[in-house]
């Protein structure tokens, strides 16, 4: 049977549904298509920007998902589209729609991802030369829309003890001679509350160019990451095994994920 899997969100939701889009086709044996249906953040940028295996859903199922998606909402013919808070398994629904963060999608070996050659602006081949450097560790800061009320109610916000803490605990465990790198979209907080020597500072990646700045955290020898798809993948896409660490509290609530390597550290 033909499946679809549903696309949507930012570039870091995308890989993990590329995880089980990997996982259908390479441990269930399905035959695998996708359908980008959110046109919000900056599009489907997954095979833009790696070396992927999608196969696009054709203009009939993406007509079909839609009708099918309008009788769901009305709990009417349910049966044909698998949502990640609903019971059932995704083998047996045409049409599987969620966000599917679960290391069982992408730890298999059929999940294969990787940058494709990007082309580097001045500035971040720059930077790209420094942090490919031993002692590199790479910090992701997100703030920006973690601070409206909506999004409050679900992700922790991070505070600057945090990642001073896990600063500390990387000088802690490892002889090199650190440099940090910041990556924000609100540098200014983190120059007042998050104070080191020898650091960069990184925000002009904006938009469509905010990939560059998943592609540099990649390559450093250190991640601390935020409670972010975007920076998770950052560090699990790092080539080099670098020490990781990562926030203990990731949801406002009680909620966890199940993403994590064993070796990667909470705080």
């Amino acid at each position: 049977m033909k499946q679809i899997v549903i696309f949507k969100g930012g570039l870091g939701n995308q890989i993990y549904q590329y995880g089980m889009y990997t996982y259908l086709r390479s441990v269930l044996h399905q035959n695998v298509r996708y359908y980008y249906r959110e046109s919000d953040h900056n599009g489907f940028e997954l095979d833009k920007y790696f070396n992927t295996t999608l196969q696009e859903a054709s203009p009939f199922y993406k007509w079909l998902y839609e009708f099918a998606w309008r009788l769901h909402k009305y709990h009417i013919y349910r049966q044909f589209i698998q949502m990640e808070n609903e019971s059932g398994n995704p083998r047996h629904t045409l049409f599987v729609n969620g966000y599917w963060a679960n290391k069982k999608y992408f730890t298999h070996s059929g999940f294969d991802l990787s940058f494709k050659q990007l082309p580097l602006s001045p500035a971040n081949e720059r930077i790209a030369s420094l942090i490919r450097q031993a002692g590199s560790v790479a910090i992701h800061v997100r703030r920006g829309d973690y601070l409206l009320p909506q999004n409050r109610k679900i992700f922790n916000t991070l505070t600057a003890d945090y990642y001073l803490q896990a600063i500390d605990y990387i000088r802690q465990h490892t002889t090199d001679t650190l440099r940090f790198f910041f990556f924000s979209d609100d540098i200014e907080w983190v120059k007042e509350n998050i104070q080191v020597d020898n650091a960069e500072y990184i925000d002009w990646n904006k938009g469509h160019d905010s990939v560059y700045d998943m592609y540099l955290m990649s390559q450093a020898s250190a991640n601390i990451i935020a409670n972010s798809s975007f920076s998770f993948w950052a560090a699990r896409l790092n080539q080099s095994n670098p020490l990781v660490v990562y926030p203990k509290k990731w949801y406002a609530g009680d909620g966890k994920r199940d993403i994590f390597p064993d070796q990667w550290v909470s705080l």
